[in-house]
């Protein structure tokens, strides 16, 4: 990867990437999933990449959550001898992502660069994994917030978030009061009750841009406990 000033080259794509900062809802061509905010686009081509995902190829990454896999590979596709799924969100792998080869661990970009540690006011969330899903967890163990989750809550509402500004984040709340709020009600209500915070920073992050903006906007129409 050659980086000049605000743009770069990168081997997933045959055209110079220029830094932008958007509003508008994307989908990352690097790892299939929505974004927002900061991402190198392609005029010409309409491709988008996440920061996240406009790395160097050949710098391997560690996790805390994984010590054994100290050389987390950037791979432009999954194997495609199966499906692969995110050991962080649980989702499929169809583009972008971290992999160890000896462990068969595989991870989303955006999600292997979630926070570790979460402040919901007076409570301190930190990442764990769990039973191979990674959760937020308070000290006390009554807190908690699957990634899983909050992946969940960004997957059904990103067709609706798709070629809209910013004003589209309040169908996060619709669909949070309707769907799982009051019909399947248990683990995403309680998620949202006791780590509301906490979700919006996830649902940011996963977004591949945490920054205190958006964290404010989507803040702002969610349920309040």
């Amino acid at each position: 990867m050659i980086i000049e000033d605000d743009q770069i080259s990168h081997e997933s794509h045959h055209h110079k990437l220029k830094l932008e900062d958007t509003n508008l809802p994307f989908r990352c061509d690097g790892c299939k999933v929505t974004g927002i905010g900061k991402r190198y686009t392609c005029d010409t081509c309409n491709f988008d990449l996440h920061k996240h995902c406009a790395v160097d190829p050949h710098t391997p990454i560690c996790h805390p959550l994984m010590p054994k896999c100290y050389n987390l590979q950037f791979c432009l596709s999954p194997p495609a001898n199966a499906t692969h799924y995110c050991d962080a969100c649980t989702k499929p792998v169809t583009g972008f992502l971290y992999r160890c080869e000896r462990c068969n661990f595989d991870l989303h970009p955006c999600c292997a660069n979630l926070p570790m540690e979460l402040e919901d006011g007076d409570i301190k969330l930190k990442l764990i994994e769990k039973d191979r899903r990674w959760i937020y967890r308070s000290r006390c163990k009554k807190y908690k917030l699957e990634v899983a989750c909050a992946r969940e809550i960004l997957e059904e509402s990103s067709t609706e978030l798709m070629g809209s500004e910013m004003t589209t984040v309040p169908r996060i709340r619709n669909m949070l009061q309707t769907r799982h709020y009051k019909s399947r009600g248990s683990r995403v209500r309680n998620c949202c009750e006791m780590a509301g915070l906490a979700l919006k920073i996830v649902i940011s992050a996963l977004l591949g841009d945490p920054r205190g903006l958006i964290i404010a906007v989507i803040a702002s129409f969610m349920p309040r406990a």
